[in-house]
């Protein structure tokens, strides 16, 4: 009976010790689980502030891993991550303006799947940054496909040597033997199987009981190295994407002011000034090709001295030329393909000069309807900086528009210009006079009017014949252009006469600018090159020049140009090479010699 109890007593007190045991246990496990738990709240709060910095989730991830195992040495190892397209976007039509950046709204907009090259240590315990490494993995070793596999392994034994020689091996290719590291735990994202990143620890094995802590830690880490690197790619996207809008605006206002604008100096000047601008560009040169010579000529720059800039611009500079195929200029028209140089001093095409300065060249075709108009060179980015494909796509549409809006200037050109000097034929002078006429009576400003007589025209014609006329006219109206503001209007009102509108000009004003002219030409030669004759024949034209203001002078387009012409007939009947301002002495001679005056019959109505 006595062993019978004995027995009981000792079952019940061994029963109760290990009642006592579970219960240390649970309690043990217990007190591990709240303190992980509280551990691991606070790694949440902090991960989620990190936001955006990868760096600082990588630190927080490796600071947590060493506190909870006491780990010497750590590290962490975070993949250099790219979007790449899953597919290629459909090509837009071709010919659409848009097309080039519709496709990249695309490429930013579909799925992206991330592309890694090689793992970069963001952060290792006590090693300063410029010591720590970078590996590439190779796909196919051990370590890389345990690391693959998203559970954490060891890849040595309790004495820290490398477990089999396939780790040894794989290790030491990605430059991590030496590291002292053993214990790893892969950051594995769930969504695409791709490695995020790696943690290193110099401990050997784990507890059972921190196995849950390790996969709640990792899933953390995959969590907020996802999010930081999707709101990256959506920033990048963002940015991109509002640089691309920025350049549709760009390409929209250059759209609007390029065809608003109809005299050919002026679209030159503004298609260089916009290109320039938008790809932050310090120079620039437009040149078209002359159809004669079949020649590339430099016709209007940017980025040097104003005055230089606005001789070229009317052609009183001498500017070099080039044969289609010389340089680079020659060879983009050639080829009609656009060339991009960021050291051009390197590359064979390039024709180097004594005064050429340029670090960077972009050079595309000037081409509409098949035909080439030239090309637009954009140089030296601001900065020193390279230039990119994307400012290559943003030129190339400023280009498909400005050879449009040339072409249609050309076009114009030859509506409204006389082919021989370059200046307002008669009906569409008569156009701008009424235009500028009613603006200055709605303004109240003054308008003044030149008319101009060639000086024994006639006999120029029967001493050296028309062709050489032809070259007077054409060379006068050059030097005529020459004197005047860009806003002052000049025709041809029929033979040798010339017609010149001074916008917000009084008769003073008036008589400064026709002294101006007359002085122009006292200092000009007019050198004539007789076909089949080596030496030149030297010229020298005078004019006769008429002035009458408005309102001072006449009250309507009539009347005011009755008056200068009148002012005109006195200038040729007191000696010709003079200037004469409508007045009581104009109008004296006027009523002593009735004279037929000008047939206006033919004028257009306005």
């Amino acid at each position: 009976m006595d062993n019978i109890e004995l027995e009981s007593s000792q079952r019940a007190y061994q029963d109760l010790e290990d009642k006592y045991i579970r219960m240390a246990g649970e309690y043990q496990h217990t007190l591990v689980r709240l303190r992980n738990a509280n551990l691991l709240l606070g790694v949440t709060d902090r991960l989620d502030a990190a936001i955006t910095n990868i760096d600082l989730i990588g630190r927080i991830l490796v600071d947590t891993f060493v506190a909870r195992f006491g780990a010497k040495r750590a590290a962490i190892f975070i993949a250099e991550i790219s979007a790449t397209p899953q597919h290629t976007p459909s090509a837009a039509p071709e010919g659409d303006l848009l097309a080039p950046y519709v496709e990249t709204f695309k490429r930013q907009l579909i799925q992206t799947s991330l592309k890694t090259e090689a793992y970069a240590c963001v952060y290792q315990l006590n090693v300063p940054s410029a010591q720590r490494v970078r590996f590439v993995p190779h796909q196919h070793s051990l370590f890389w496909l345990e690391a693959c596999n998203g559970r954490p392994f060891s890849s040595a034994d309790a004495t820290g040597h490398c477990q089999a020689l396939p780790y040894q091996s794989s290790m030491r290719e990605c430059q991590l033997d030496d590291l002292g590291l053993y214990y790893w735990i892969p950051l594995l994202n769930p969504l695409d199987n791709q490695v995020l990143g790696l943690i290193g620890l110099d401990i050997t094995a784990q507890y059972s009981l921190e196995s849950e802590f390790i996969e709640r830690l990792t899933a953390q880490g995959v969590r907020a190295l996802r999010n930081a690197v999707w709101y990256r790619q959506l920033e990048s996207s963002r940015i991109a994407l509002a640089r691309q809008v920025s350049k549709l605006e760009t390409l929209y206002d250059v759209g609007r002011a390029l065809s608003a604008i109809d005299d050919r100096d002026h679209l030159l000047k503004d298609i260089l000034r916009y290109a320039a601008e938008i790809v932050h560009a310090q120079k620039g040169s437009i040149m078209l090709l002359e159809e004669a010579s079949n020649e590339l000529v430099v016709s209007v720059v940017y980025g040097i001295d104003a005055d230089t800039e606005e001789k070229i611009l009317r052609g009183l500079y001498q500017t070099k030329r080039f044969k289609i195929g010389e340089g680079i200029a020659g060879q983009v028209a050639q080829s009609r393909r656009p060339v991009v140089l960021n050291n051009p001093t390197t590359s064979k095409m390039f024709v180097h000069t004594a005064t050429s300065n340029v670090t960077s060249i972009l050079c595309v075709p000037l081409v509409v309807h098949d035909d080439l108009q030239g090309v637009l060179n954009i140089t030296n980015k601001e900065l020193g900086q390279p230039f990119t494909n994307d400012d290559l796509q943003i030129i190339l549409q400023v280009a498909d528009q400005a050879a449009m809006a040339l072409y249609n200037a050309h076009l114009y050109e030859l509506a409204v210009t006389d082919g021989l000097t370059k200046v307002f034929i008669r009906r569409h002078f008569f156009s701008k006079f009424a235009e500028e006429l009613k603006r200055a009576t709605r303004t109240h400003a003054d308008l003044s009017l030149l008319m101009i007589d060639i000086d024994f025209f006639k006999k120029v014609n029967d001493t050296y014949g028309h062709q050489c006329g032809d070259y007077v006219l054409a060379e006068l109206a050059a030097v005529l252009r020459a004197q005047l503001r860009d806003l002052d209007i000049i025709g041809r009102y029929g033979g040798e006469e010339f017609a010149i509108l001074l916008v917000e000009s009084n008769a003073v004003g008036a008589l400064i600018a026709a002294t101006r002219i007359q002085s122009a030409l006292e200092e000009h030669i007019f050198q004539w090159q007789p076909e089949g004759q080596e030496e030149k024949i030297e010229l020298r034209i005078s004019v006769s020049i008429g002035v009458a203001s408005y309102p001072d002078h006449a009250s309507d387009q009539r009347e005011l140009l009755q008056r200068a012409d009148e002012a005109l007939y006195y200038s040729k009947r007191q000696g010709r090479n003079r200037t004469s301002l409508y007045g009581e002495k104009v109008r004296q001679l006027m009523l002593q010699e009735p004279r037929q005056n000008k047939e206006f019959s033919d004028w257009p109505a306005f």
